[in-house]
């Protein structure tokens, strides 16, 4: 067994760790490592191993430095050389820890990973609440990062004052840890809490918190081991200020199956005086071999280290004690007792457990099975038994309720009767199910074979698939659902052949249960059978003689005359009709007499049967035929008549003196030679105006279109044009002699530049508009001087001149914009709106361009110069220093913004490096200036002429040193520049009348005088026998020592 003791004070309180390796003879006096990280963070304040955290065999140590920068912790490896000198892993202080590390020490394995875990308190994080952090083990050790932080949720509770893994308090496989919360005396109760871990890791709500009362310092907790050697870990906490005068006490808490005591089960009190027992606790092990774990107890005052012996223990009074009883908290479980089955408790501490058997996990129990482990959900167990037992628990498809299988001859659902398939008139085919009195299907009636067919009528035997079907008995002989009926589809009673049914009967329509005596023909139709009256020209043959009635049409004209039996059905033979025409035929033996037939003229046959006959008509018997009449008799012999047409027809039959080749008057109405047509007066333009004749082919009325029924007094001088007659009005511009006067109306262009005012006409002596000074209509309008060629619309303009050369009513001016009396330098132009160039910002030809801005009136050459950002004499030069209005700058040669007051320059613009400020007293110095900060730095830095005022800035508090310790009285400081005599920078004592009081000097616990300033008479070591042992240098290994010789380091060979 090797051995790690700290030494928090070690080398001006950086500190160190030492490794003492064991050996045959018992543990080595030299040192085997001294491990420092030279943080002056006192490094060793606490130590522990930290068990194997990468699981290669050997154990590994672990250092807390609580004071380093919020605190650090060191992981090193040990190996077969020893302990490494290096960290493998260092572990920093989080935002909100304060002394992490105070206390460390390995927890054990409490994810059940294989890999050891550590865990390391933090008691002044968060407001002195203070937290603890777990790490876990893995092949590269624990991280930097904690796998698990908790922290507590009262201010001042310190929790994590003491840590440590305590083994597996209730039994469940995974390592569980004590954290200790010694708290603030006065106001916060102290206590401790067990964690449990589990496969997931630690738990963050506490599985047991043992609590003291008010003013008793207690959660200084620890593992102790198996104290009653009841294989659960138990704990012991220490309260070294329980009872009067602060003797102190140490209490024993046993781990159980349902996990720690929450009372304690044994308690040791100090007896002298401030003794206070209970300081630092731990376990032994079993130092004197009885199998029973021993304690450390340690007091603070007596500088004394008791050992209490481990024993066994019958808490439960039942008779039997820890060491053979396997639940020592309850009377219920020891070796006496009889098992409960289902109940998950060994209750006669054999390590078994008795459950209720199901074997084949169908969920129904029978009997009961022994459980090598406590619980009852292995396979084949379970916690309670069902209400109808399982009548085989070796096959899971059997059970009470299971789905019965037909035939199989098994009873699967436990009822002690099979279910087997009906066959109760033993054809062979079965219907249905029956359930037999016994497990076979053997019986009469039962089959445990299925037929591939079901039995319609299982008690009758002639009846099942596939017998024989008779026609018309209303029964379903070969059970096809159906019967074979004779087939009557159009229900008349006359039937034709079998006719398959969807039901038993024959009662359905198209079926019939007897067959009649003759057959039917057409068994789709009632109106055809053998009683049924023959229909002529229908083509069916309705009373099923094979034969026909049909219309007769000898000479196949489409007229009938009568009717004519036919050989076959039809009536589609030679003579045959299916119908009667509507008119008959007067002659059936000629196919051009008919009622139809056109009847042709003159030729006296009736040949469309109407007893008359048509012949050519002459009534005027003047030789021309017009027309025909109707014979009463069949000849064309009577007056009037005639057989033949002449080849020119008469258009008035009644009138002798009409007829073709007659001579024909004009506009008399009359059509004397037959051309259909009349001889009118022409008007071709239809403006009431005559000139000629025209033929009128079409009628006799000259009303038409360019005709006139009489001749006008004056002719139409152009008798194609409507809007030209003696009557029209002259139309000015159109090349036409528009009323026949023999002169046209032109539109005046005097100048002949093409174009015209639209109001001055000229009279032409010809017909067109293209003599001088004539133009037609279409000539361009616009003209305002048709005296002067030069001027028309389109024209050139001429910028200035005052002439509206392009009739637009307008002139171009030059643009004066400001009205200056310069026009624009460019040439610029403007539309002016009348023909002058007089009105505001116009300028004529007279003017000057030479404005080099037109849009400011102080802008033209010779103006005076004025800083306004433009050229105001146009010579080319903005704003110069000449102008008359020029500013005065002052410069700012340090870039500050305040000026010196004795370096100008005059201009319009400021230039870089001036500004308008004259105030500056060091323009060298950019932090000069009035309002600048001031410093201790020996200037007057706001200009104000006093130099390191007591205001600067950046000047010190100095506070009195009256004990000259090197620490002030915080409540008297003075500010200034400069340390008044008898003052120094460091504040913070808390006895100025003491030189051996200040913060950092070191605390003598109890001895009424609060050395380091901290707020209390005490030292927070938080040592406990988890292994956190501290001297104050190396060479004095004392108590606490002793207490970490108990670390049990160990080291092991592959």
């Amino acid at each position: 067994m090797d051995v790690i003791v700290g030494a928090r004070l070690a080398d001006s309180q950086d500190g160190a760790a030492y490794v003492y390796l064991g050996t045959t003879t018992g543990l080595s006096t030299s040192t085997a490592t001294e491990l420092s990280e030279g943080t002056a963070g006192q490094y060793g304040y606490s130590v522990s191993s930290a068990g194997d955290v990468n699981s290669d065999g050997f154990d590994d140590v672990i250092v807390g430095a609580p004071l380093d920068s919020g605190g650090s912790v060191y992981v090193y490896h040990g190996s077969v050389s020893g302990i490494a000198t290096s960290p493998s892993t260092t572990i920093r202080a989080g935002a909100d820890s304060a002394r992490q590390g105070a206390d460390v020490a390995s927890a054990g394995d409490v994810d059940g990973d294989g890999y050891d875990d550590i865990i390391i308190g933090d008691p002044d994080s968060t407001g002195f609440a203070g937290q603890f952090h777990i790490h876990h083990g893995s092949d590269d050790g624990v991280g930097n990062a904690a796998d698990t932080t908790i922290t507590a949720t009262v201010s001042a509770s310190f929790l994590g004052s003491t840590v440590d893994g305590v083994g597996d308090v209730d039994g469940d496989g995974y390592d569980d840890v004590v954290v200790g919360a010694v708290g603030d005396s006065s106001t916060v109760q102290c206590y401790a809490e067990v964690y449990q871990g589990s496969s997931s890791g630690l738990s963050t709500a506490p599985a047991t918190t043992l609590e003291d009362t008010l003013g008793s310092s207690c959660g200084v907790a620890a593992g102790a081991g198996d104290v009653n050697g009841d294989t659960f870990a138990d704990i012991i906490v220490g309260s070294p200020t329980a009872g009067p005068s602060n003797i102190g006490a140490a209490s024993i808490y046993l781990g159980s199956p349902g996990g720690l005591q929450a009372s304690a089960e044994s308690t040791v009190v100090g007896t002298a005086v401030d003794e206070m027992l209970g300081y630092t606790v731990g376990s032994a092990g079993d130092v004197n071999g009885d199998g029973f774990d021993d304690m450390l107890v340690a007091s603070f005052d007596t500088d004394e280290v008791q050992v209490f012996h481990g024993s066994a223990t019958d808490v439960d009074a039942d008779g039997f004690t820890s060491d053979v009883d396997c639940d020592d908290t309850t009377a219920l479980v020891n070796p006496s007792r009889a098992e409960q089955p289902g109940d998950e408790i060994d209750s006669n501490c054999d390590g078994l457990e008795l459950c209720y058997a199901d074997l084949d996990g169908d969920g129904f129990t029978d009997g009961t099975v022994v459980s090598s482990d406590i619980d009852c959900s292995g396979v084949g167990e379970a916690t309670s038994p069902t209400n109808t037992a399982d009548c085989d628990d070796d096959n899971a498809s059997i059970f009470p309720g299971a789905t019965e299988l037909v035939g199989d001859q098994i009873d699967s659902d436990c009822d002690n009767r099979e279910l087997c398939y009906a066959d109760a008139d033993g054809d062979t085919y079965t219907d249905g199910l029956v359930s037999s009195a016994d497990l076979d299907c053997n019986d009469s009636g039962e089959t445990s074979i299925i037929s591939t067919l079901t039995d319609c009528d299982d008690n009758e035997a002639t009846t099942y698939p596939g017998a024989p079907e008779l026609p018309g008995d209303e029964v379903d002989s070969d059970c096809d659902g159906g019967e074979i009926c004779y087939e009557d589809l159009d229900g008349d009673t006359f039937t034709t052949g079998l006719l398959p049914s969807a039901d038993v009967d024959c009662d359905d329509s198209g079926e019939a249960s007897s067959e009649s005596a003759e057959l039917d023909c057409d068994d789709t139709d009632a109106s055809i059978n053998p009683a049924a009256t023959e229909l002529v020209g229908d083509e069916v043959d309705s009373d099923c003689d094979d034969a026909e009635i049909c219309y007769a049409d000898a000479d196949e004209d489409g007229y009938t005359r009568g009717i004519v039996g036919s050989n076959d059905v039809d009536c589609d033979d030679s003579g045959e009709s299916t119908t009667e025409s509507a008119q008959l035929d007067c002659d059936d033996d000629n196919s051009a007499i008919n009622p139809a037939a056109t009847e042709i003229v003159g030729d006296e046959v009736d040949s469309d049967c109407d007893t008359t006959e048509i012949c050519y008509a002459d009534a005027d018997e003047d030789g021309y035929t017009g027309g025909t009449v109707v014979s009463a008799d069949i000849n064309c012999r009577s007056a009037g008549e005639s057989t033949a047409a002449t080849a020119a027809l008469d258009c008035d039959d009644n009138e002798a003196t009409t007829y073709p080749g007659a001579p024909e008057g004009v506009a008399d109405g009359v059509d004397s030679d037959c051309d259909a047509g009349e001889i009118c007066y022409a008007d071709a333009d239809d403006d009431g105006f005559t000139s000629g004749t025209v033929e009128s082919p079409d009628n006799l009325d000259c009303t038409d279109t360019g005709e006139a029924a009489a001749p006008t007094a004056l002719e139409d001088c152009d008798d194609s044009v409507a809007t030209v007659n003696p009557a029209a009005v002259e139309v000015v511009g159109n090349d036409t002699d528009d009323d026949c006067d023999g002169t046209s109306a032109c539109w005046a262009d005097n100048d002949n530049d093409g174009y015209i005012d639209g109001s001055t006409t000229t009279l032409s002596f010809d017909t067109d508009c293209s003599d001088p000074g004539e133009a037609a209509t279409g000539a361009p309008t616009g003209e305002c001087n048709d005296n002067d060629p030069t001027i028309f619309p389109g024209a050139t303009e001429f910028t200035g001149d005052g002439v509206d050369s392009d009739c637009n009513g307008a002139e171009i001016c030059y643009a004066d914009a400001d009205a200056d009396g310069y026009a624009d330098l460019d040439g610029t132009t403007v539309d002016s709106i009348d023909e002058d160039c007089d009105d505001l910002g116009e300028a004529d030809l007279g003017a000057p361009r030479t404005d080099c801005n037109d849009a400011s009136a102080a802008a033209y050459p010779g103006a005076d110069e004025v800083c306004d950002g433009i050229d105001n004499s146009c010579d080319g030069n903005i704003d110069p220093d000449t102008a008359l209005d020029v500013h005065t700058w002052y410069a700012d040669a340090d870039g500050d913004g305040f000026g010196d007051a004795t370096a100008t320059v005059g201009s319009c613009t400021m230039p870089s490096g001036f500004t308008t400020d004259t105030s500056d007293c060091d323009d060298a110095a950019s932090d000069v200036y009035p309002g600048a900060d001031e410093l201790c730095d020996e200037v007057d830095n706001d200009c104000d002429g006093v130099i390191d005022p007591a205001d600067a800035t950046d000047a010190t508090i100095w506070y009195p040193d009256s004990d000259e310790d090197g620490y002030g009285d915080s409540s008297g400081g003075v500010t200034a520049c400069e340390a008044p005599i008898g003052h120094v920078e460091q504040g913070g004592d808390c006895d100025d009348r003491n030189n051996l009081v200040y913060p950092t000097a070191e605390e003598w616990a109890n001895d009424g005088v609060d050395q380091d300033c901290n707020g209390d008479d005490k030292i927070e070591d938080g040592t406990h026998g988890g292994g956190c042992a501290t001297v104050t240098s190396r060479g004095s290994l004392g108590l606490l020592a002793l207490l970490g010789g108990m670390l049990g380091l160990r080291r092991r060979r592959s």
